[in-house]
């Protein structure tokens, strides 16, 4: 065997370019983005009533309901795959979505991540519970979509 092969560990000593980011910061982040939906949802649910002066009651409720799921499922994925790589809530912590690469994840990437968080929230969130015992803080919604949650 080449000796100078053998000799050049250093491949071993490299540290990722990457900083993790773990359980409770994600979850102080999506708390700050239930906020931020929260308040989305008031002012838009306003809007929308004002049409009940003009539709019927029953009708204005529908496209609320319809409305506040299409948001919903929209939410994570425009903004995770957006230039900003990162919801209001991530945002405001530096914190950023990535492929495994460190590259921005495109909308179908990120919107296969959103719904596998459903898998992981029906595990008995163990899925999310993964964040916190995996070396790239990774939950199973990160791990089978090929993501990372890093700083930015």
């Amino acid at each position: 065997m080449d000796r100078e092969l053998l000799d050049d560990l250093s491949y071993l000593d490299r540290k990722s370019e990457f900083v993790y980011v773990g359980f409770w910061t994600r979850l102080l982040a999506n708390f700050l983005d239930l906020l931020s939906f929260s308040f989305l949802f008031l002012f838009i649910g306003l809007i929308i009533a004002m049409l009940g002066l003009i539709i019927p009651e029953n009708l204005t409720e529908l496209i609320i309901r319809v409305f506040i799921v299409a948001l919903y499922i929209l939410y994570f994925p425009v903004l995770e795959s957006s230039n900003e790589q990162a919801t209001f809530g991530k945002r405001a912590l530096n914190i950023i979505v990535v492929d495994e690469q460190g590259q921005r994840i495109s909308f179908s990437r990120a919107l296969c991540r959103f719904l596998l968080k459903f898998f992981s929230w029906s595990m008995f969130f163990l899925g999310f519970i993964m964040i916190a015992f995996t070396n790239k803080k990774q939950g199973l919604h990160d791990l089978l979509s090929g993501c990372m949650v890093v700083r930015k």
